[in-house]
């Protein structure tokens, strides 16, 4: 069963109501069928293991030893094993820029000082990307099992368009999704979410028609309904994790950087972008570094018009299905950091040190961007 947006919507809306209602309820029943998940494998597998003990015992027992037991013997043990290979669905690596410790001491400072703070997991790896933004990954080395490996992906243009305290407030915002500060039930829900996700997409796609055809029927019922049942939630998790932002970093710097990061978003989209664009379409040497020319723009002031009109649209847009993250308004809203009068929000000033500069210090400058997509 798959969802359409139109009963998407409707599920949704039917369990934000429930969910305000009855709490507890919610979360109980998102909590069975979290597990329904593992149930489905585990059960499927230990009726295969009791068969399969069955029948050779009673082989044992009898002393009898027919083709067609040892055929279904063979047989369930061929079904075993696939099913014991299914749960250990192999998630490749992210294949972004590592970082090293030894070559970036200021951010992992950073990072296990937030870490600390929140009970947050430690992440094994850091890695810088060309994306505007900045997000956790839990890969499950053991398929369903778990045993989660956990990276930290930060995005250059990021760190270069938000002041150190803006950024770390962005971090924050990022390990609280995996706080232990926090609902650990809703850490937990978030990592279910993108693994079924992957596992039904490995699944897919990983060319394993055996396992593909034992969970199918399954996956292509649960997967939908468990992201649309557990939507709301996830919602709010996004609520609990700006609050942690505001726990470490203070409500004004949450709020500056929600709105810095929207406004210098679609800068890069509208503005800087097409310029860059334009120079590869007419002139004859294309720039040799976007992100110099991206380092020199942020450290100069958008146009306050330009600025404003950003924050217009910014603050015009709702919060729909189509994202677990609430609209701009939302989020200040929750922050109460949102004034009456639009006019009253502070536009960003010039940034005279980028969080980049400040963290990465002169690593900054040696950072391999050759793979990059705009260098």
């Amino acid at each position: 069963m798959t969802l359409n947006q139109e009963q998407f919507d409707i599920l949704i809306h039917k369990l934000e109501v429930f969910g305000r209602k009855q709490p507890n309820v919610y979360k109980l029943r998102l909590a069975l069928l979290a597990t329904l998940g593992y149930a489905y494998i585990f059960v499927i597998l230990a009726a295969t293991l009791a068969l399969l003990t069955g029948i050779i015992w009673l082989m044992l027992t009898s002393r009898s030893f027919h083709t067609g037991a040892i055929k279904i013997t063979i047989f369930l043990t061929i079904f075993g094993l696939i099913l014991l290979r299914s749960l250990w669905v192999s998630f490749p690596p992210p294949t972004d820029l590592y970082l090293k410790r030894k070559d970036f001491p200021g951010l992992y400072a950073l990072v296990d000082e937030l870490s600390s703070k929140l009970q947050a997991p430690c992440f094994h790896s850091i890695l810088i990307t060309d994306d505007f933004n900045a997000a956790v990954m839990q890969r499950p080395r053991l398929g369903l099992l778990g045993w989660q490996q956990n990276y930290l992906i930060i995005g250059l243009p990021l760190m270069l368009a938000l002041t150190t305290e803006q950024f770390r407030a962005v971090l924050a915002h990022e390990l609280g999704h995996l706080s232990g500060n926090h609902s650990r039930f809703s850490a937990w829900i978030y990592r279910q979410r993108s693994t079924w996700y992957r596992i039904a997409k490995e699944l897919g796609e990983g060319g394993n028609e055996t396992s593909w055809f034992i969970f199918e029927w399954f996956l292509k019922w649960y997967v939908p309904f468990f992201n649309a049942y557990s939507f709301v939630l996830a919602r709010m998790n996004e609520y609990e994790a700006d609050q942690c932002a505001v726990e470490l970093t203070g409500a004004k710097n949450t709020a500056s950087a929600l709105i810095n990061a929207d406004i210098k978003a679609k800068f890069l989209e509208n503005s800087f972008f097409s310029n860059i664009y334009k120079q590869i379409n007419t002139e004859i040497e294309a720039p040799k570094s976007v992100f110099t020319e991206m380092k020199a723009a942020f450290s100069k002031k958008i146009d306050s018009t330009e600025s404003r009109l950003y924050l217009t649209q910014a603050l015009a847009e709702e919060t729909n299905n189509d994202d677990t993250h609430p609209c701009l308004s939302d989020r200040l809203n929750a922050l109460q950091c949102l004034p009456k009068n639009q006019e009253q929000i502070s536009l960003p000033t010039t940034i005279k040190v980028s969080a980049a500069r400040e963290i990465l210090g002169t690593a900054l400058d040696n950072l391999n961007l050759r793979n990059f997509r705009f260098n």
